[in-house]
């Protein structure tokens, strides 16, 4: 359900997938009742598969733009480490 609400643009740390796999990922570190079944293909899929993406592979100057660790490829590769 998450995957689905997220849009094409939102894979970022701060507004999509990376985040939220991130967040889920420390959730599941704590010792609470809560725990997130974690499908990372999903993510992945959403993530390498988004329009952002390809145009970071394509476009050098949106790929210097989208550097950063919230809003930026800097920030996926966190939440995925």
């Amino acid at each position: 359900m998450l995957i689905k609400e997220l849009k094409d643009q939102h894979i970022f740390f701060d507004n999509g997938a990376a985040g939220a796999y991130w967040l889920m990922k420390q959730i599941n570190k704590l010792n609470t009742p809560y725990h997130f079944n974690i499908d990372k293909t999903m993510f992945d899929h959403k993530i390498y598969n988004s329009q952002a993406w390809n145009l970071m592979k394509n476009n050098p100057e949106y790929l210097q733009q989208h550097l950063g660790l919230m809003h930026g490829y800097t920030g996926i590769l966190m939440a995925y480490k």
